[in-house]
């Protein structure tokens, strides 16, 4: 959801002085697969939660998915095999 260039373009814009310009989330899911309209549905749901008192005008969205093609993988320092499951940042 969002453009993710409108996103930097706005953010860019803020002067910076070592503050926070924008807040990045991730949502995590415990399953391999998840349906689009899931990811879908929960991304509204958080919009919707986090940004309760603002009107749609007054702030910038932006949402990808991940959906790891390897499903595993493994840890070049300790040989562990690492889970990587779909998330949404």
């Amino acid at each position: 959801e969002g453009q993710l260039s409108l996103t930097r373009a706005i953010y860019e814009s803020i002067p910076d002085y070592g503050q926070d310009r924008y807040l990045t989330f991730a949502l995590s899911f415990k399953e391999d697969i998840v349906s689009p309209e899931l990811l879908k549905a929960v991304t509204n749901d958080v919009k919707n939660f986090l940004m309760h008192a603002y009107k749609p005008e007054e702030f910038n969205f932006y949402a990808e998915a991940h959906l790891p093609k390897m499903k595993t993988i493994t840890d070049k320092k300790t040989g562990e095999v690492i889970d990587r499951k779909p998330h949404i940042h």
